[in-house]
């Protein structure tokens, strides 16, 4: 186990002595930790990757892709054929009763009917509704009862010697079967003819496809954003902690020296206090730091992973530098790359596409409905199915229909009302583009110039840092020739790993600032050179 000394001059208060204490106990399990976790050396690029692979928001926003892609083509089903087939029995006992339409009286009878027939009938994208249908209808065993007949019957009541009413018992029995085979057309010519509410939701749904796609791909960018920012936060942490513990040695061997000084007479105990309080004071800053890089080291685990606890007692050891590439971005470059690789524009612009449909269709339906419908086809009849059937197919006995159906409503109050409600909300996705056109102006103008100002605090951080541990340098040059005093040592350590925390922390920002550039121009991804799947 580590083991941490802390020596103490016994002029320190009890306040300090409880703090130090819990100071070593903290820095002892940190240790600990330290020797008991795993540890995993991680690029940007393999977080990137990994984040976009495992992260739950990425994950539960490529199912919407997933939905959207079966709910079109549920829509396209509406242009499927339907296939029918009807089979079915009938048993008629007619009584005899006098026929208005034959002018003679229809005597009773006893028949059982087949019926069977295939159809298939759909819809086309014009709109063209169509019904094709094969009957045929079998009266087998039909038994016309002639025995109460009278002497006004028909010379259909005839029997096969000409006689009326010879049929054997007064009974006639016989079978018959008709076939029909054709097809019924119907075709809109004003409403619901350039587009009808089938043709709607099939637009809308492609349409709500490519935004669940440009949905994705906006998460898929903001999560990839949010990982650089975290990576490089967790860089700042691990290089702050060397940096605090870089002081806490500096601050110890100062104060180990000056202990021997004091007990050489050159210096006071008001010295060995304030050099004491020092190595205090950067003990804290380190503990401080140590926390911040365990929280980052979280918030990173959390973007990279479904389950956290995979990622719990793994330490993320960040490969990547923080570093300073001079940049100059393009003003109008980086404008157009918003205007057109932005997924909030995209979303808007399809937004507005879909929006059209629904204006389109709503405005076709002002019309009033005048549909052509036509039939046509062949029908035969005869004792014999073989017979009726070569009938049939002789087309000996064609028919055909043509009509027209028109229906104007009174008012079309539902339809004027639902159209302009549909072109009020187009103009108002209008000026929600325009808006989000704005602000794209502002938002990469702003990233543009704050990425220009973060490099320009690099090098400033960088040359103060320089000039911090110069002066500290020669402070302890002075210290050591004993032509200055602790206070001045004291303070020119503090300021020189203000000065070391300070360029990191620029260096940092310069690289969180450059993913926020690519972020609001929308070109993360390509810049990381990274490709989407969406299914």
């Amino acid at each position: 186990m580590a083991e941490l000394y802390c020596n103490l001059p016994p002029t320190v208060r009890l306040t300090n002595v409880i703090a130090l204490a819990l100071s070593c106990v903290a820095l002892t399990a940190t240790a600990q930790n330290t020797n008991t976790n795993a540890t995993r050396s991680l690029s940007l690029r393999d977080a990137l990757a990994e984040g976009l692979r495992k992260n739950l928001d990425v994950q539960i926003e490529r199912y919407n892709t997933v939905i959207a892609r079966f709910t079109l083509e549920s829509a396209l089903g509406a242009w499927d054929p339907a296939f029918t087939f009807q089979a079915s029995h009938r048993y008629d006992d007619s009584p005899s009763y006098f026929a208005v339409d034959k002018l003679n009286q229809d005597f009773p009878y006893k028949a059982d009917t087949d019926t069977l027939g295939p159809g298939i009938s759909g819809k086309l994208p014009t709109g063209l509704l169509y019904d094709l249908s094969a009957k045929s209808v079998g009266i087998n065993n039909a038994r016309t009862d002639f025995t109460g007949a009278s002497d006004f019957a028909t010379e259909f009541a005839k029997g096969p010697s000409g006689k009326y009413f010879d049929f054997p018992g007064g009974i006639r029995t016989s079978n018959f079967y008709y076939l029909d085979a054709g097809i019924t057309i119907r075709q809109p010519l004003l409403r619901n003819a350039w587009i009808d509410l089938t043709r709607q939701q099939i637009k809308v749904a492609r349409k709500n496809q490519q935004i669940s796609e440009v949905a994705f791909r906006a998460l898929a960018i903001k999560v990839a954003t949010d990982i650089q920012l975290a990576y490089y936060e967790l860089v700042y942490g691990r290089e702050n902690v060397k940096v605090q513990q870089v002081a806490l040695q500096t601050a110890t061997q100062f104060r180990d020296e000056t202990v021997k000084r004091v007990k050489a007479g050159e210096l006071t105990d008001l010295d060995q206090q304030a050099a004491q309080s020092r190595v205090e004071t950067v003990q804290s800053d380190l503990l401080l730091a140590q926390q911040l890089y365990i929280e980052q080291q979280n918030a990173l685990k959390q973007m990279l992973s479904d389950d956290f606890n995979q990622w719990r007692d793994t330490e993320i050891v960040p490969t990547e530098d923080l570093i300073a590439l001079p940049e100059h971005p393009n003003r109008m470059e980086i404008v157009e790359n918003a205007l057109t690789k932005r997924p909030d524009i995209l979303q808007m612009k399809l937004q507005l596409e879909r929006q059209g449909i629904i204006v389109k269709f709503n405005y076709n339906q002002l019309f009033p409905t005048f549909d052509i419908i036509a039939s046509g086809g062949m029908h035969a009849g005869n004792a014999s199915f073989g017979a009726a059937a070569d009938d049939l197919s002789d087309i000996n006995h064609p028919y055909y229909s043509v009509g027209a159906i028109l229906t104007i409503p009174f008012t079309f109050k539902a339809e004027r009302n639902a159209y302009k409600a549909s072109q009020a909300l187009q103009d108002q996705l209008i000026l929600r583009m325009r808006k989000l056109e704005n602000d794209a102006y502002v938002q990469v103008d702003t990233a543009a110039k704050v990425l220009e100002s973060a490099f320009k605090q690099v090098s400033s951080r960088r040359a103060a840092r320089e000039t911090a541990q110069a002066a500290l340098d020669a402070e302890q040059k002075k210290a050591a020739a004993g032509v200055t005093t602790s206070f001045f040592v004291l303070e020119r350590q503090s300021l020189a790993t203000a000065a070391r925390s300070a360029e990191i922390r620029a260096l940092a920002d310069y690289n969180k600032a450059r993913a926020q550039l690519y972020y609001n121009e929308g070109t993360t991804l390509e810049k990381n050179m990274i490709i989407l799947e969406t299914k």
